[in-house]
């Protein structure tokens, strides 16, 4: 039979871990009096996440948990970043002569972010009127061969950029550096054998360094070192997707074959099952069809991961309201969860340590890439 001092001990341990949870998650339940959506934040890991979703470009702010549904819609913009300080945006879109449906080339549009409020640039206009610089690149479908599209380097001085060549259309850019402020081309990565659609890109690290990856296989690049590539580690898996990386540039995370989300430490050589839930047979009438786990990315201290999912019903009891997300439909919601090397069953009840950022009362829908700055 257990002592008094080991259960005193047990309860203050139990007291610490519930009041940890609070500060970092301070609210899984919902907030029915409030538009902030949430009651707590997690201002300690970056000042918010932008996502995509219908069309429109939100934000939400993981200090006050309030959620900005469209800082800006286009309908020319297709693919963006965030500077890494939070103060600039990056945004291309496709531009043709007039009359002809075939893209002709890129336009890259570098500009101060715009202000945190719905429709803050309504007019695709703004963009242009705003802009710091402007520069055209041979490209188009940015991230259209199963890539992202284009990051913007830690210091802002280079762009990453994968789409497919405008010239001699259908025919694939490979993985390129350019000169942020003039748009020209440093860089082309290519490797003897590899068709260039199989470099994809990774990310930049704190450091500066590009990474890549031909399949399964990381490569890294850098300035310092004349963008010459360099080997770093092999994941140790055949069916990864979605594959994205802290900014420390020492853990790699992505979906794998099972539509779960699994992390890689090359550091430690190492990895994790980070998230599991029910994805095919779903016999439970309070959940729609789900198709698992997707699109991770850490948090700027690597110390959470965020991601799209859909959870059962009762751990987020607004997810499939027909008044708001019709009657027969599966949302990806955005999820959050602490990096510390345990899979988190998204079925189960949630125990506090599952965060569900909300709008109100409902979950936040997101898809394409979610940016964490």
């Amino acid at each position: 039979m257990p002592s008094i001092n080991n259960i005193d001990m047990k309860k203050l341990t139990f007291t610490i871990v519930i009041a940890s949870l609070f500060l970092f998650f301070s609210c899984s339940k919902d907030n029915e009096t409030s538009s902030a959506g949430t009651s707590g934040a997690l201002g300690v890991t970056g000042s918010g996440i932008y996502y995509k979703f219908a069309g429109g470009y939100g934000y939400y702010d993981l200090r006050s948990g309030r959620n900005i549904t469209e800082i800006f819609k286009s309908n020319i913009v297709d693919k963006y970043d965030v500077s890494w300080d939070n103060q600039k945006l990056l945004v291309a879109w496709a531009k043709r002569p007039y009359g002809q449906y075939q893209t002709d080339y890129l336009q890259f549009t570098y500009l101060p972010m715009l202000e945190k409020k719905s429709g803050a640039a309504t007019s695709d206009d703004d963009f242009e009127k705003r802009k710091i610089n402007s520069f055209d690149f041979n490209g188009y479908d940015v991230g259209g061969s199963g890539g992202v599209g284009f990051f913007l380097s830690p210091d802002e001085r280079f762009v990453a950029v994968q789409a497919k060549k405008s010239t001699g259309y259908n025919d694939d850019n490979p993985a390129s550096i350019l000169d942020r402020s003039s748009g020209r081309l440093l860089k082309e990565f290519n490797i003897d054998g590899y068709e260039p659609h199989r470099i994809n890109i990774v990310g930049w690290s704190s450091a500066g360094e590009l990474f890549l990856s031909v399949d399964n296989e990381l490569i890294k690049a850098s300035e310092s070192n004349n963008w010459r590539m360099t080997y770093v580690k092999k994941i140790p898996f055949n069916d990864i997707e979605m594959l994205n990386m802290n900014p420390q540039g020492t853990q790699f995370v992505f979906r794998r074959g099972d539509k779960h989300i699994w992390l890689y430490d090359i550091q430690e050589d190492s990895h994790y099952q980070v998230t599991t839930s029910k994805v095919d047979g779903i016999t439970d009438a309070r959940t729609y069809y789900s198709g698992g786990e997707r699109l991770p990315s850490f948090s700027p201290d690597g110390k959470y991961i965020a991601f799209t999912g859909q959870p059962r019903h009762s751990a987020v009891p607004y997810a499939y309201d027909p008044a708001v997300f019709g009657t027969a439909v599966a949302i990806n919601m955005l999820i959050i969860i602490e990096n510390n090397g345990k899979t988190r069953d998204l079925d189960a009840d949630n125990d506090g340590t599952i965060f569900y950022p909300k709008d109100g009362k409902y979950p936040i829908s997101a898809e394409e890439r979610l940016i964490w700055r």
